[in-house]
């Protein structure tokens, strides 16, 4: 005899089966989405810390005993971090112009334990990659900026020149790309490594345009003021009236005092324009150029 089949249960069994399918796939669609792919790399993120203290705590309690230990916990913190800008990435792909998610990324980037050369090259090149694809996904100053900044830090002057110079191609409306040239020709010209004569003039009507534009950056303020350091130079050794050179030397010390206030957290250029002015004051007939 055959047995009745429980159509309640069976209905009951086939519904629950049909709703948990559809939590699945909803859950796997979110994970795909930019809030999904922010969230789990905001795990990452978090699990990457904890192993980084948890490395330190190690060292800390273990001394020279606890660092095969504490090597490996930030093996896993560097996976970690990995994985975080992996999703931030993926997240940013579908949300271009959201800022945040590209300081996450590169935050993610900037804390990744490197153990050699080639790692701590593979590390540079990535932070470069993302930086240089926020600008060109969404172009604006601020996205340039960050990646000059970067360019900056590892005294790539060529690139930010290059780099600049072609952003001012493709838009010439925006600021920074004028800044960043306008500087990069001038650490190049007091290198000696690039003199362009040509170049070092654009240099200085670029800079009267950034100033134009934002009177009080300190960054520009800096930079016009080692133009003038460097103008004067080039008139003197041209033969031109010392009224001339001596503008453009009050000119430089100038706009080098006026940037001090904002320059409070760079001391690269607070030092270069430190040595500047001083040899301008204390040696009016040789200004400094050359030495930052």
């Amino acid at each position: 005899m055959a047995r009745r089949v429980n159509t309640p249960f069976v209905i009951g069994l086939v519904a629950a089966l049909v709703i948990v399918a559809g939590v699945v796939t909803a859950a796997l669609l979110y994970l795909q989405t930019r809030g999904g792919r922010e969230s789990r790399g905001d795990e990452f993120y978090v699990r990457a810390v904890s192993l980084m203290e948890q490395a330190d705590a190690a060292i800390a309690e273990g001394g020279l005993d606890a660092q095969p230990q504490a090597f490996e916990l930030r093996r896993e913190a560097r996976d970690a971090f990995s994985d975080a800008v992996h999703e931030y990435q993926g997240a940013a792909s579908q949300d271009p112009r959201n800022t945040e998610l590209r300081r996450k990324q590169f935050d993610a980037l900037r804390q990744m334990v490197v153990e050699n050369r080639d790692q701590a090259q593979d590390r540079i090149g990535r932070m470069q990659a993302a930086l240089s694809t926020a600008y060109r996904r969404v172009p604006g100053d601020d996205t340039f900026r960050e990646w000059m900044d970067l360019l900056v830090k590892l005294g790539d002057w060529v690139s930010v020149r290059d780099e600049s110079h072609s952003a001012i191609e493709g838009q010439p409306a925006l600021v920074m790309p004028r800044l960043y040239r306008s500087a990069a020709v001038i650490e190049l010209w007091e290198r000696r490594a690039a003199r362009d004569t040509d170049e070092w003039a654009q240099a200085g009507r670029d800079l009267e345009h950034v100033r134009e534009e934002l009177p009080d950056d300190a960054m520009a303020l800096h930079y016009h003021g080692r133009w003038h350091a460097g103008e004067a130079e080039r008139l003197e050794a041209n033969g031109a009236d010392a009224e001339t050179v001596t503008e453009h030397r009050e000119q430089a010390v100038e706009l080098i005092e006026q940037s001090w206030e904002g320059l409070s957290d760079d001391w690269r250029l607070r030092l270069a324009g430190a040595r500047m002015e001083l040899d301008l004051l204390l040696n009016p007939a040789v200004p400094a150029c050359g030495r930052a």
